[in-house]
């Protein structure tokens, strides 16, 4: 309902991704979370989130290492803390 009502709300789609993600729909939870990120590039969460979903959904290293490393960059201390137990 969110996304009919404001369909440039990132939040919206990043919790439509979360819940396809918890009935393990991978595929919609990536195109939901790519949506929010694309509506908010700057959203180290979103970025960070979307990165682990590359790696332990997908089992993408390389997808979720550039996420990580883009989400420590614009501050988020988990994805360094990831970038440095998964990324060597």
């Amino acid at each position: 309902m969110a996304i009919k009502l404001e369909p440039d709300l990132s939040s919206a789609y990043f919790n439509k991704g979360i819940y396809y993600i918890d009935v393990k729909n991978y595929k919609c939870a990536l195109d939901n979370i790519d949506t929010a990120v694309l509506l908010e590039p700057n959203d180290a969460f979103n970025i960070e989130n979307r990165g682990e979903l590359f790696y332990f959904c997908l089992k993408n290293k390389k997808s979720a290492c550039v996420d990580w490393e883009k989400a420590a960059a614009l501050g988020n201390s988990k994805a360094q803390d990831e970038l440095r137990k998964y990324c060597k």
